[in-house]
C-alpha cells in the first residue's frame, strides 16, 4: 500500500496513524482496520457443503459483514442436521455478523426415508407346494438404505433376508409345516 503523508495525518500499510499536537507535546495515536476469517466445516466430512455469501475475500471480512451460510447436501443419502459452532438451529440458511473470527460446522445425518412393501396381500395355497409369491420392496431414499428381513414362522420361506435399496424377494409358504387349526 502507498504511504501517504499529509500533516498530522499519515496512512500506512493499512494503518491510519494520527499525530496530535498539544501544546509542545507529541502524541501518537494509531488504527487499524481489522478482518476476520469464517473457517466452516462438514460433518461428517464429504456428506455436505457450505456455502457463504458474499464469499470470504482473501484477507478476511471486514467488521460487521454480514454472512449468509448455506448447508448444501452433496450425498442423496444424507440431509443437514443442524449448526453448530459460532451459531445454531436447524435451518440450513442462517446469518452470522463478522465482528470477530468465528467458525462454523455444518451437521449432516443419513436420511429418513419411508419405506412401503407391496405383494404378499394374500397368500393361496393351492397344492403343495404353494406357489412362491413377490414381495416388492421400495423406498423414497433409493439406493439409501439397507434392509432385512426375518420371518418367526417356520412355514414361511424367504428368498434372501438382507438387501440394499429397491429389491424384491420371493417368499413362499411350506404348505406340510403349516399349523392346522
Amino acid at each position: 500500500m502507498p504511504k501517504i503523508d499529509i500533516p498530522f495525518f499519515r496512512m500506512e500499510a493499512g494503518r491510519v496513524l494520527l499525530l496530535l499536537l498539544v501544546g509542545s507535546m507529541l502524541a501518537l495515536s494509531s488504527a487499524s482496520a481489522q478482518n476476520y476469517f469464517l473457517t466452516t466445516d462438514v460433518v461428517p466430512a464429504g456428506k455436505g457443503q457450505v456455502n457463504l455469501d458474499p464469499e470470504q475475500p482473501v484477507d478476511g471480512y471486514t467488521v460487521g459483514t454480514v454472512v449468509t451460510i448455506t448447508a448444501v447436501e452433496s450425498d442423496p443419502c444424507y440431509q443437514f442436521s443442524h449448526w453448530s459452532g459460532d451459531t445454531s438451529g436447524a435451518n440450513p440458511v442462517t446469518t452470522i455478523v463478522m465482528d470477530e473470527a468465528k467458525s462454523v460446522t455444518a451437521n449432516f445425518t443419513p436420511g429418513v426415508f419411508s419405506v412401503t412393501t407391496s405383494g404378499l396381500t394374500q397368500f393361496v395355497i393351492s397344492g403343495s407346494p404353494a406357489p412362491a409369491q413377490q414381495l416388492l420392496i421400495s423406498s423414497t431414499g433409493g439406493n439409501c438404505f439397507t434392509w432385512s428381513l426375518t420371518t418367526t414362522e417356520p412355514w414361511i420361506q424367504i428368498e434372501k433376508n438382507s438387501g440394499f435399496g429397491d429389491d424384491s424377494i420371493e417368499v413362499s409358504i411350506l404348505s406340510a409345516q403349516v399349523p392346522c387349526q
